[in-house]
């Protein structure tokens, strides 16, 4: 999924931050925290979350094509109308978080909590509900 040479990101904290028009494609970010981001018309491919946190993050209308969130917090995140495409959430906390209108062609949800999530057809659930 990440290309060898990609960028690593460590520990950085976007909290709070107004994202626009980023394109953060092939990166791993690690124990990075998106807490409470307002991000927009951001592209993220090919990339993987490793225990980042994204509670109460805004991510309407963003790409995240086949990107991989492992360990992470997305507790009351908002994904509304963002691009999901062949992504993959894997011991992840979705308790909230919305997905209404989100492109989830290929998407895989792997022993996440999801209570109260929304948007998604149950069918996708693997495991831990």
């Amino acid at each position: 999924m990440v290309k060898e040479k990609s960028m690593i990101n460590e520990d950085l904290s976007f909290y709070m931050d107004d994202i626009e028009h980023a394109d953060y494609s092939d990166q791993l970010f690690r124990r990075c925290s998106f807490n409470s981001v307002w991000m927009r018309n951001s592209v993220f491919m090919n990339c993987r979350f490793e225990n980042c946190d994204f509670r109460d993050a805004d991510l309407r209308s963003n790409v995240f094509k086949n990107c991989e969130f492992m360990n992470c917090t997305m507790l009351s995140a908002d994904f509304h109308q963002s691009n999901l495409k062949d992504s993959k959430f894997i011991n992840s906390n979705l308790d909230s978080t919305d997905f209404r209108l989100a492109s989830t062609v290929g998407i895989e949800i792997n022993n996440c909590t999801v209570d109260g999530c929304k948007g998604l057809p149950s069918s996708l659930f693997k495991k831990k509900r």
